[in-house]
């Protein structure tokens, strides 16, 4: 698609959302981005939700596929069903998104990443996402911006039984059920699935069972206590890379690299948390431990593996809220890692580290402004103390038209394998500092009846970016701090209702990513990104949805292949409601059969078929 046509499209929908006064926008309430409930109207530009109508609707089998839809947002995909997959934000790394659970990070503490295969999507109730800096808030990693998965609670009335049956090729197949009761002050859910896939490739095999529990408790006298638990449990096969594009014959893009090579996964989760009220604060106390053990083998091989890797997260936070225009809090974590090679019985790293933090931020209102700064200090054993300031000012000049301007520091702490992986050559930089930045974006929203419309242009100059070059003195690839970049351009985001039963969406995202210490664009950064869907239900119990995705062609820093090409994925769905309690759904996925990838020598399958079926039990 060439620069002259998407500037044609952006003119008619500039032009459209100027006269067409209208799009259906319930009042919905965002958390993130100030740590309590806001009306999602009365906050900047650079925040957004998904909600669990969408996500039912769309009726995909991993979170990835739920979030390339969105403004902004850039997700890998390296293969079928359970295959690594993370995520990008305004051309941050993957290893700068900072990935929630409730609050809770989930980022993997050697890689840095959050694996999005490894998120059970059963039992979100809601997705609500930030772009750009909310280090004032969050902290390390918060630096291209926020992902915070809001697990599910049960509501007052009859107790609800869900049941979801999801078969798709390639052996596909997913069970998941979910129950939820309240009775007075108590409440319960409990989710559950077990997924399996033969995979497209060779030796892409993969299975896996998450089960998720929550209760909770209200008291007059004691507040409210809610205490969850997640236990997750994976097996994969993992086929390594294979060939690029033009070397596709039907047979060599489905076979392995790595034929024997295989990973599990455990991950188990708990958290505690109590909301008091007090007079006229309300004070908030948060109690979590997750531990993830990872296991890696690949033998026989050339060159064998057997590698063990256990992570786990203690921490604490406690926050207080003080009429709704003040809020103070604290959070102290530790972090413990261990690496260990089983095959020559070595232990690569056996490291912990602890983070102490304060944040602070208050909300001014003055006529139509609406003014929040914040300021967060953390300070780490390992890599010393930073400051992040952030400001945010909101401008509504009507019930129509709202103005936002973000401006704060933004930074991400050295993963575990950064700082530590060469310890066994002595070739670790005990300078290693966290990557620092200030981002900064400026949007206008406009939204009535049937019509919300918004372009928001956005800027991020990073310095200290950790790459890691070539040291010949060590003959070792060594994490290093030299890098900086510059990530500039611009969103656009349009939802129209035309007609009773029929609603469109836009958006589109212009990025211009350079690395500036060596003049070159960054990889994997599409100059020009489109998401277009139409939902159109000629009946109640009918619901018809085309989705559609271009991305540009994007530089690989690969010197046989540098560039991949651009692609355009069309996925198509229709659902049938049978009576209250049913609905069945058939999807086709790239039903053009586009021949592409989103990561050099990762094929991805063409055409994918699926279907399945939501039933609804009241008791």
């Amino acid at each position: 698609m060439s620069r002259k046509i998407i500037n044609t499209i952006l003119a008619v929908l500039v032009l459209q959302s100027a006269v067409c006064f209208a799009q259906a926008q319930e009042d919905e309430v965002f958390l993130s981005l100030t740590k309590r409930a806001e009306s999602l109207k009365d906050l900047p530009t650079n925040v957004s939700i998904v909600t669990k109508e969408q996500i039912e609707q769309l009726n995909e089998y991993e979170l990835g596929k739920i979030l390339e839809q969105e403004a902004g947002l850039n997700p890998s995909e390296r293969g079928t069903a359970g295959s690594s997959s993370s995520l990008m934000i305004r051309g941050s790394t993957a290893e700068q998104v900072l990935v929630l659970v409730d609050g809770i990070r989930v980022n993997d503490l050697s890689l840095g990443q959050a694996n999005l295969a490894s998120i059970p999507i059963d039992n979100i109730e809601r997705i609500e996402i930030i772009r750009g800096s909310a280090s004032a808030i969050y902290g390390a990693s918060a630096f291209g911006g926020v992902v915070n998965i809001i697990t599910k609670k049960a509501k007052e009335g009859m107790p609800v039984t869900n049941l979801g049956i999801y078969y798709g090729a390639f052996g596909t197949q997913q069970q998941k059920l979910d129950f939820s009761r309240k009775i007075k002050q108590t409440s319960i859910v409990l989710t559950g699935a077990k997924s399996y896939a033969e995979g497209w490739r060779e030796n892409s095999e993969y299975e896996k069972l998450d089960i998720f529990g929550r209760l909770g408790y209200e008291t007059r006298q004691f507040g409210i206590f809610d205490l969850s638990a997640s236990y997750l449990d994976s097996d994969a096969g993992v086929p390594g890379s294979g060939p690029t594009l033009d070397n596709y014959d039907g047979v060599a893009e489905k076979q392995a690299s790595t034929p024997n090579a295989n990973q599990t996964e455990i991950n188990k989760n708990v958290n505690l948390n109590h909301e008091y009220i007090w007079q006229d604060k309300t004070i908030k106390t948060t109690l979590y431990n997750t531990l993830n053990e990872r296991r890696y083998t690949d033998n026989p091989s050339s060159f064998p593996s057997d590698s063990i890797y256990d992570s786990r997260i203690k921490g604490m936070e406690l926050q207080v809220d003080v009429l709704q225009q003040l809020i103070v809090g604290a959070e102290l974590w530790k972090e413990e890692f261990t690496s260990t090679d089983k095959l020559t019985e070595t232990s690569i790293i056996v490291k912990s580290r602890t983070n102490s933090a304060g944040y602070i931020q208050y909300k001014y209102m003055y006529e139509k402004f609406k003014v929040i700064p914040s300021l967060r200090f953390d300070n780490n054993s390992v890599f010393g103390s930073v400051f992040a300031p952030r400001l945010s000012v909101i401008y509504k000049a009507n019930d129509n038209i709202k103005l936002s301007v973000n401006s704060g520091k933004t930074w991400r702490a050295p993963t575990f394998n950064e700082l530590y992986y060469n310890d066994m050559w002595n070739a670790s930089d005990p300078k290693l500092k966290p990557e620092e930045g200030i981002s900064s974006d400026i949007g206008i929203e406009y939204r009535q009846n049937k019509l919300k419309s918004g372009i928001t242009l956005f800027l991020t100059e990073s310095t200290n970016l950790i790459s890691w070059p070539y040291d010949s003195t060590t003959m070792k690839y060594t994490a290093k701090s030299i890098g900086k970049s510059r990530q500039s351009g611009a969103e656009f985001s349009l939802k129209h209702k035309i007609i009773s039963g029929l609603i469109h969406t836009l958006n589109y995202t212009y990025l211009w990513a350079v690395d500036t210490e060596n003049n070159r664009v960054l990889n994997y950064r599409p100059y020009n990104t489109v998401n277009y869907t139409v939902t159109y239900m000629p009946f109640v119990t009918t619901r018809l949805n085309a989705a559609a995705k271009y991305v540009s062609q994007q530089d690989t820093w690969n010197s046989v292949t540098p560039q991949l090409p651009e692609y355009t994925v069309v996925d198509l769905s229709v659902s049938q409601k049978l009576g209250p309690s049913t609905e069945l759904w058939v999807k086709a996925n790239n039903v053009l059969d586009e021949k592409y990838q989103t990561r050099l020598g990762y094929p991805l399958p063409g055409v994918f078929y699926s279907f399945g079926a939501n039933i609804r039990f009241l008791n």
